[in-house]
């Protein structure tokens, strides 16, 4: 039987970690959560799957942390593993998402507006 590392884990120098699942040869994508004092920053949500989308319903529920608590959402670069999941918890949070200029053109020519990325 295969071991597993935990979903989450909060490192001790109070960052969140979070381990993303991805339909693909990469099995998973990390997310992070820094505290500062106006909320929480989420850095790079995560693919938007479903298996994605429950794993951080799963967090939020066992975290303690709230939705309404995400005060910004940070995208490091414009690959869809790490960016896919930013509207969808921006509807969830009303927070910001921060993305370079540079990165929302990349995006948007690499990928397109609106195109399901996994089929």
């Amino acid at each position: 039987m295969r071991d597993y590392p935990p979903l989450w884990t909060r490192h001790a120098n109070g960052i969140v970690q979070l381990r993303l699942p991805l339909p693909f040869a990469l099995k998973q994508v990390n997310a992070y959560l820094l505290q500062a004092d106006d909320g929480w920053t989420v850095v790079d949500p995560g693919l938007r799957t479903q298996e994605a989308e429950v794993a951080w319903e799963t967090f939020m529920a066992q975290s303690g942390i709230e939705w309404r608590d995400i005060a910004r959402i940070v995208v490091t670069h414009y690959h869809p593993d790490h960016y896919g999941l930013a509207g969808w918890m921006q509807a969830r949070t009303r927070a910001e998402v921060w993305l370079s200029e540079t990165a929302v053109r990349y995006a948007r020519r690499l990928w397109g507006g609106g195109r399901d990325l996994l089929r």
